[in-house]
C-alpha cells in the first residue's frame, strides 16, 4: 500500500490523467477530456478508503488509484473500438 494524502496525490493523480487522455487518443483517435477520466476515477470510492493522518486529511492508496486509472483507460479504448466498428 502506498497510502498518501489527497493533497500530495493531487498532482500526481492529475498527471497520469493527462497521460491516460493522451494515450487513448493515441491509441484510438479520440479525444477524451481528462475530467471525464477523472470522474470514473473519482467513482471508485474505495481508493480513498486509506484513513487519515494526523490532521484529519483524507489518505489515498496512490497504487490503487493508479491501477484503477489503467482498468479505465482499457475500458475506454475497448469502448471506443467497438463504437467504431459498430
Amino acid at each position: 500500500m502506498n497510502l498518501i494524502t489527497c493533497t500530495a496525490a493531487e498532482q500526481k493523480i492529475l498527471s497520469a490523467v493527462n497521460g491516460a487522455a493522451e494515450l487513448i487518443q493515441d491509441i484510438t483517435g479520440v479525444f477524451m477530456a481528462p475530467e471525464e477520466i477523472l470522474a470514473e476515477l473519482s467513482d471508485c470510492e474505495w481508493i480513498f478508503d486509506g484513513g487519515t493522518d494526523e490532521n484529519d486529511e483524507d489518505l489515498i492508496d496512490l497504487d490503487q488509484a493508479l491501477i484503477q486509472l489503467s482498468y479505465i483507460v482499457e475500458r475506454n479504448i475497448e469502448y471506443i473500438q467497438e463504437e467504431k466498428a459498430g
